[in-house]
């Protein structure tokens, strides 16, 4: 008997306010969320494209994605460029990803496979950008000791928001990242489940970096994932990231929870931050922001979570979140 997943064994820290889960692969279980939370549910090759589909299609506060997944490239089949720019089309709440580089594939091992296959990432990596920023869609980007082949790749046009998820890199290296052209909002996501779990124990130098790495990003870049393909799990395991960020920058967990939950909902609908709003969050301390997805061009299914931020400072603001 399998053991259960890890965040099943790990008591996700009490507080009221609702998540915003941006990746997940939770339509690979058969199980169902524990709690309502926003949850980006993300493809990782072409043949699950209409899994996804059919499992946000019957929970409203699903967000779909759409991409081919770095370890997958290899098996990309003719015209899937055209097809993934379909489907996308189909669905205007949809968001890109799983797109990405990494040098810990398994199909670059092997005589002669880096030769074949790193070649095919960067160019699937690029066309998948080119797709997103073409349609005006944010992008989830996986990044495995790849960042300088990362950077290469982000000189071109880019999407209007793109997330490093699970970001595994340095505090020097969120810096150079957020030198990119600002037409584009780079976001950082932390995940229990590969940060901590699987990456940087507690106590460690590893771990010690991810929190620096954190406390490098800026307040409203900073964005929470389960990264679980269980839906039971995806929940407690988006409320472990929420305390991971709050630990690492001294937030309470109701503020951490709510900051991380707006940023996520700019990242996945930035037409909702179009035109001030997000000028709004950065440059106008006294603001008040509200930020509707709905059925206009928002949430597939036509829900609606309402997010007022009240800004008092570039190191201080209350954001209150809740789903209609």
């Amino acid at each position: 008997v399998p053991p259960p997943p890890l965040d099943r064994l790990l008591a996700p820290p009490a507080f009221a306010a609702p998540c915003v889960d941006t990746h997940s692969h939770v339509h690979q279980s058969d199980t169902e969320p524990s709690g309502p939370q926003v949850t980006a549910v993300l493809a990782v090759d072409e043949r699950c494209w209409d899994t996804v589909v059919a499992w946000c299609e019957t929970r409203p506060l699903a967000v779909p994605g759409f991409g081919v997944h770095p370890w997958q490239v290899h098996e990309l089949q003719p015209g899937w460029q055209t097809r993934l720019t379909a489907k996308l089309t189909q669905h205007p709440g949809a968001i890109v990803g799983e797109i990405g580089l990494c040098k810990c594939a398994r199909s670059l091992r092997g005589p002669g496979a880096k030769a074949r296959v790193w070649p095919q990432q960067l160019d699937a990596f690029a066309q998948q950008l080119s797709i997103a920023a073409a349609l005006q869609r944010p992008a989830s980007v996986h990044c495995v000791k790849a960042h300088s082949a990362l950077m290469d790749c982000l000189k071109a046009p880019l999407p209007p928001a793109l997330a490093l998820h699970s970001f595994s890199g340095s505090a020097d290296q969120v810096k150079q990242l957020l030198s990119l052209p600002k037409a584009t909002r780079i976001f950082f996501s932390f995940s229990h489940t590969v940060n901590v779990a699987m990456g940087s124990k507690p106590g460690t130098k590893a771990h010690e970096a991810l929190l620096a790495a954190i406390r490098a990003v800026p307040v409203d870049r900073i964005l929470v994932e389960s990264d679980c393909a269980d839906a039971a799990s995806a929940t407690a395991a988006t409320r472990l990231a929420v305390a991971l960020v709050a630990g690492a920058r001294g937030w309470p967990l109701e503020e951490a929870a709510a900051r991380t939950a707006a940023n996520g909902l700019c990242f996945l609908q930035p037409h909702v931050v179009s035109g001030g709003h997000g000028a709004a969050w950065c440059a106008a301390p006294a603001a008040s922001v509200e930020c509707l997805p709905c059925d206009e061009g928002g949430l597939e299914g036509g829900a609606a979570v309402h997010v007022q931020i009240e800004l008092t400072g570039r190191e201080a603001c209350e954001v209150h979140v809740s789903f209609l």
